[in-house]
């Protein structure tokens, strides 16, 4: 999914099981281009697209083009261009539970690249199916642990976060924030933030690898109420795609009381 704030360009994907989650915002400095208007496009990135951006260096140059109905990218070997897809109504639930569920967490360690470098490439490849470890601070870095202590932020499937590692050469930190709860031994979602040059990528894992986020449960409590309809219908007016959301000012224009999020790591900004 790739949306366009005014500010920012988001991209926004599910791994095959909707067990990884992961967002890429290219703020506006790291922009170079008009913006036209603001929306949403969701496409599939089939073999060609990866292809195209698999072969472009460093140096070259890259346009991107999204619109209503399309996803175009241009590189020194021409376009290739995606068509809007249907969005799958499991990722739509997916979406709606790593927000709920990332509202409740808290940045628990921020590691220099060259530590989470170090971090990422001591995580266990060959980690078994629901095995889960815990991150536990250690000075200015974090070391495994196979219990939890205060503080610690679990690491469900390790092997899900090897994917990032190859990023970190072009990182100025890596943030680790795990849900405010008691300590416990049961495994629980966590997200790991890249800190980029004039980009943000956050990789969110679910409590267990096959265990999708579409299916936790998180905003069902707050689907219960009869209100549920009238006060979506009256946000998502009010919302306009605004790339930030200012509670105080929100429950001033609809009339409403809104509870005040948690300073969690992916909240819709």
């Amino acid at each position: 999914m790739v949306t366009c704030n005014g500010d920012r360009l988001r991209f926004e994907s599910f791994s095959g099981v909707c067990g990884v989650y992961a967002r890429l915002d290219v703020l506006s400095e790291a922009l170079d281009g008009e913006v036209h208007d603001r929306g949403t496009t969701n496409v599939d990135v089939n073999g060609p697209l990866r292809e195209a951006l698999a072969r472009v260096g460093d140096a070259d140059p890259l346009h991107l083009a999204v619109g209503p109905d399309e996803l175009a990218l241009t590189t020194l070997d021409g376009p290739v261009v995606e068509k809007k897809v249907p969005l799958p109504e499991r990722w739509l639930r997916g979406f709606a539970e790593v927000q709920v569920l990332a509202a409740r967490f808290d940045l628990r360690a921020e590691l220099a690249a060259a530590e989470g470098l170090r971090f990422l490439r001591a995580l266990p490849a060959g980690a078994r199916t629901g095995a889960a470890l815990w991150a536990v601070p250690a000075g200015r870095s974090l070391r495994l642990a196979s219990r939890p202590v205060p503080g610690a932020v679990c690491v469900p499937g390790p092997q899900r976060l090897q994917a990032v590692a190859p990023l970190l050469r072009h990182t100025r930190a890596l943030r680790a924030y795990g849900p405010v709860v008691a300590v416990t031994s049961r495994p629980t979602a966590s997200a790991w933030a890249l800190v980029l040059e004039g980009m943000r990528l956050l990789v969110m894992v679910s409590p267990e690898p096959y265990r999708g986020f579409s299916g936790e449960g998180a905003v069902l409590e707050a689907l219960a109420s009869d209100q549920v309809d009238t006060d979506a219908d009256l946000v998502g007016a009010l919302l306009a795609f605004e790339p930030r959301v200012e509670v105080d000012l929100l429950a001033e224009r609809s009339g409403r009381s809104w509870p005040r999020p948690s300073p969690g790591c992916c909240r819709r900004q």
